[in-house]
């Protein structure tokens, strides 16, 4: 049996049942419930010891006594020699009141450190108290107690008095925690009070007084109970959470149980409670070892039939090195717990160098530069997840090992050199869900875009052929082709009018044959007809006269009579001085009738009005046709414009929200996926508590602005961004919107205003080509589904654009955690705290180690005191402990040797210790 407070087990902290509720033969055990076997006290004892020596599998025994000590100290006695039990505790046990709903009284108990506390401290507390009868006061000594049970009953025997005095014997809540507060900060620091949970002799049994209850919870240190929902309601996972339970009982509290073994007479086994519900607590069996079920008070006690390590993981057990030619290492063995193990020690004394030796027992990773050219040779020991031994002896200094082992070895720098870049951080998390190369399928809607923008070039060309048709020139005419037209349409319909009365048709008609007969004279003047006559005549008396020689030769004097040119000459000047007079009296007619136009209100040249009036009608119909043809262009543009901008509404089934809402599906299904093949796996649920990835949509209006802006001539449009959006912050939403129900209405506003940039060398397309480009064809340039990654620190959602370096390294080492560490089951992490966020250190990675070192086993080196003793490490190796030989020293969390050194070693270690022992906010009345 121990006989110091100190009992280090350099493993550290293990599992070991405890019975803290015991009772061995005493006269006051004895006087309530005698159930031993023996006839005399002495007798019971020996049988006691007996039973107590065939104990294997119990560690420490709250030997317990109703107001006494009286039977611990007996056991003590005879069992200075035990060498299977490694503490034995007093626990005494007190009745107080108010009595429960069964008129019981309650079960209190206090247990003391054997090793701080004298058995006369402790009784001169018990005797303290006293129970007032009549107008005497009485003590728990046995004397009084005879004196009680005589006052109730005189005809009692002194034995029979004893046991009534005993039995009527309490005291009441107010004065226990009175006297218990009154007794020192000594004895306080070496006792534990724990009250029962029953609903018989209990606390939880005052079911009418809620007050008096929770005063005495919250006055205790421990509930006792074997009540398997009381574990977690007292620690804020039952029906009430933790918030209601520190209100209620001044912190969370732990359960323990006991066998409350009085004898086995009646069959029962010594040490076995109630269908076997063993208490087991991880602590060294040691009184400062009980105290850490204060501070862990869930994690560090289970009350269960079966040890709660589970031995299903796989872990290093131990290594020896043998030899080694660095100046780290000297020959030694150090034996490994289960869960987490924190290393220790100053700059250099070979912190990192233990961890590089764990994981070069793995060829996974290369010898450490601490090793290379150094040989080193150890000896491992894993246990497998079946608990069996691999061993296997290996020189760390050759490049591989030939073991591939579930290790995962995060080193120093590793963290810093991987998430110094956002962009490196994002990309592995999307690599690892598989959704990095995830963007908006924007191509079928491109081909439906460009089908409607073409469909409005087309209508545009048209339109530019109607207005070359009919000579339109806007520099000469203005901007507006209709106005053009409608004045066009206007002035032909006005000639039309003029010229449609009876009158005024009798005028252009009689116009019309007097311009037509004096072209008919005006003709014959022009005509050569004469001189050729002329000349015909000439030729044909000159073959007349040659004619009339041939016969003179014959001897024919009477030949043919040649014609006579002079007398048709003189005919023909007759005829045109004829001609001409008429020509002039033409002219003169021609005069006469105009001023009659004139007068009607037609001042046209005769000519000209004569061509418009043959083609007026051609004209109007060519001027109709074309705004005809124009309108409906215009109706088609407008038509295709509402369709094209149809694509940017809330509710287009097929299109840009749509797209975005495809995209964003395609995110959330992979994300699905991955956290379903993962969902099982407790350390994916522990690491990724608070992650969430999402899809979201990023709006680039930063050079959404500066391109629109680039469409127009400078200092045309000052402010794009005020003119989409006013006052309200860009959003794509807000974009699509604008785009939908104004955007046809500002690009026309500013084609009227001559805005937009001309088409110059240099450039492919005009301002107004370019906007449409930028709006229509290239929308998804500006908006995109990305993947949203945010971790939630100190309640605060942060997406890793928002992250600090520290921040980054904290998720950074979430996901390799729980990708590279799902399959592995030794996680090696080298001073992680260098490069993470401090606040997730505090409060993130402590709660993390706790909830992760249930699934594997993790030896961590470090310098933070807050790790160490926040996340209740189980093992503490302590670097060049002894510096003259280098070797490591280990042990548990409540060892004082480790304590010392914590605090002397980490900075912070004092508060680190005070922080975690008023972390669940105890508080003692």
């Amino acid at each position: 049996m121990a006989t110091s407070n100190t009992k280090n087990d350099p493993r550290g902290s293990q599992w070991r049942k405890w019975d803290l509720h015991l009772h061995a033969p005493s006269r006051y055990t004895c006087a309530k419930r005698d159930d031993f076997l023996g006839k005399s006290l002495e007798e019971k004892i020996q049988k006691f010891i007996e039973e107590l020596n065939g104990l294997k599998d119990i560690s420490v025994l709250g030997v317990t006594d109703y107001f006494s000590i009286e039977g611990y100290r007996k056991t003590v006695e005879y069992t200075k020699e035990l060498k299977n039990i490694d503490l034995i505790v007093p626990n005494v046990e007190l009745r107080i009141t108010p009595v429960t709903g069964n008129n019981r009284k309650i079960n209190l108990h206090f247990i003391a450190n054997p090793h701080a506390l004298s058995e006369d401290d402790i009784e001169s507390f018990l005797h303290k108290f006293e129970f007032k009868y009549g107008r005497e006061n009485y003590s728990c000594k046995r004397d009084d107690l005879i004196k009680l049970g005589k006052k109730i009953d005189s005809g009692l025997s002194d034995e029979a008095a004893f046991q009534k005095g005993l039995n009527e014997f309490s005291v009441t809540y107010k004065e226990f925690f009175e006297k218990y507060n009154d007794s020192g900060e000594e004895f306080k620091k070496n006792t534990l009070v724990g009250v029962s949970n029953s609903s018989s002799d209990g606390n939880s049994g005052i079911k009418d007084i809620t007050a008096i209850r929770n005063i005495i919870y919250q006055g205790v240190d421990f509930i006792f109970s074997g009540n398997p929902t009381d574990p977690d309601y007292f620690t804020g996972r039952g029906v009430d959470d933790e918030k209601k339970i520190k209100e209620d009982c001044g912190g969370l509290k732990p359960c323990v149980h006991g066998s409350d073994y009085h004898g086995s007479k009646s069959g029962k086994v010594i040490c076995v409670p109630d269908k076997n519900r063993f208490c087991w607590i991880k602590a060294d069996p040691t009184f400062e070892g009980l105290k850490q079920i204060i501070y862990e008070p869930y994690e560090r006690v289970k009350i269960q039939q079966k040890n709660p390590d589970d031995y299903v993981k796989y872990i290093i057990d131990d290594l020896e090195i043998k030899s080694s030619d660095t100046n780290l290492l000297v020959p030694q063995k150090i034996l490994f717990n289960r869960n987490l193990v924190s290393i220790i020690g100053g700059k250099g004394t070979g912190k990192s160098s233990l961890l590089a030796l764990i994981a070069n027992s793995s060829e996974i990773y290369d010898p450490h530069p601490a090793f290379e050219g150094k040989k080193t040779d150890v000896d491992f020991q894993f246990l497998n997840k079946d608990s069996e031994a691999i061993k296997y002896s290996l020189d760390i200094s050759q490049k591989s090992s030939g073991y591939t082992l579930p290790i995962l070895y995060i080193a120093q720098e590793e963290l810093a050199k991987e998430s110094s870049k956002k962009t490196v951080v994002r990309q592995a998390y999307l690599n690892e869900i598989g959704i990095e190369d995830i963007s908006i399928n924007y191509s079928d809607l491109s081909v439906q875009i460009e089908g409607f923008l073409n469909q409005i070039v087309k209508q545009e060309e048209l339109i530019g052929e109607l207005k070359e048709k009919v000579g339109y020139d806007p520099e000469e005419q203005g901007e507006n082709f209709e106005k053009f037209l409608a004045e066009k349409i206007k002035k032909q319909k006005e000639i039309i009018k003029l010229t449609g009365t009876k009158s005024t048709k009798d005028l252009i008609d009689s116009i019309t044959e007097i311009i037509k007969h004096g072209r008919k004279l005006n003709q014959w003047l022009q005509d050569p007809g004469f001189t050729k006559i002329e000349s015909e005549i000439q030729n044909v008396n000159r073959i007349i006269s040659s004619f009339n020689i041939a016969l003179e030769k014959l001897g024919i004097k009477d030949g043919l009579e040649g014609i006579n040119i002079k007398s048709n000459k003189d005919k023909f000047a007759v005829i045109k001085k004829q001609i001409e007079e008429n020509l002039v009296e033409s002219r003169q007619e021609y005069s006469n009738k105009k001023k009659e136009l004139e007068a009607v209100g037609i001042k046209e040249d005769i000519q000209t009005l004569l061509k418009t009036l043959e083609t007026v009608q051609n004209e109007l119909t060519l001027f109709e046709e074309t705004k005809e043809k124009y309108n409906l262009a215009n109706e088609e543009i407008t038509s295709v414009r509402n369709e094209v901008v149809k694509l940017f509404k809330t509710d287009s089934k097929d299109g840009v929200f749509e797209k975005v809402k495809e995209a964003k599906t395609t995110i959330q299904k992979k994300y699905k996926d991955f956290h379903e093949q993962r969902k099982d796996s407790e350390i994916f649920k522990i690491l990724f508590q608070g992650v969430e990835i999402k899809p979201d949509v990023f709006f680039d209006v930063k050079s959404l602005e500066e391109e629109i802006t680039n469409c127009f001539f400078k200092d045309h449009v000052k402010d794009v961004k005020k003119e989409i959006f006013g006052s309200a912050k860009p959003t794509y939403q807000i974009y699509c919107e604008w785009v939908s129900d104004k955007f046809w209405t500002f690009f026309q506003e500013h084609i009227e205003k001559n805005n937009f940039k001309s088409r110059i060398v240099g450039e492919e397309l005009d301002g107004k080509s370019m906007i449409l480009d930028i709006v229509f064809r290239n929308w998804h340039n500006y908006i995109s589904v990305s993947t949203a990654i945010e971790n939630d620190f100190d309640g605060k959602m942060k997406e890793i654009e928002d992250m600090s370096t520290g921040e980054l390294a904290t998720v950074l080492l979430k996901l390799k955690l729980v990708t590279e560490g799902l399959d592995k089951q030794i996680i090696l992490l080298d001073q992680p705290e260098d490069h993470l966020d401090n606040n997730f250190i505090a409060n993130g990675l402590v709660d993390l180690m706790k909830k992760l070192k249930l699934e594997r086993q993790i030896i961590v080196a470090t310098h933070n005191a807050n790790l160490v003793v926040g996340a209740d490490s189980e093992q503490v190796i302590i670097a060049n402990f002894n510096q003259s030989d280098k070797k490591y020293m280990s042990g548990s969390l409540e060892n004082p040797t480790i304590q010392e050194a914590i605090i002397k070693i980490l900075e912070g270690g004092t508060t680190a210790f005070e922080k975690r022992m008023k972390r669940y906010n105890l508080a003692k009345i």
